[in-house]
């Protein structure tokens, strides 16, 4: 299973409010956990740089869109997770 792919299927679905993290997991509703530190096949960059990891995707999805950019990269940084930058949006 491609943890890119569920990510879309999630969003396409309008289905994110389901998504949770517990623990090392992420769950999408009761259909799919997958490690939250999987690596996804969405490099940042513009497939340039690094491979993006199944929760800093989740955690934009989910926080990053409706936050101010400053606000947005300094939880993510708290929360130790590589940002989605602004190109790769």
């Amino acid at each position: 299973m491609d943890p890119l792919r569920v990510v879309r299927e999630v969003v396409m679905k309008d289905e994110l409010q389901s998504v949770r993290v517990e623990g090392d997991n992420i769950h999408f509703g009761d259909r799919f956990s997958l490690p939250r530190k999987t690596e996804t096949s969405y490099k940042s960059q513009r497939g340039r740089g690094d491979f993006y990891n199944l929760e800093s995707l989740v955690y934009y999805m989910q926080y990053g869109q409706n936050a101010r950019l400053a606000e947005y990269l300094q939880e993510a940084n708290k929360r130790r997770l590589m940002p989605v930058s602004f190109i790769d949006r």
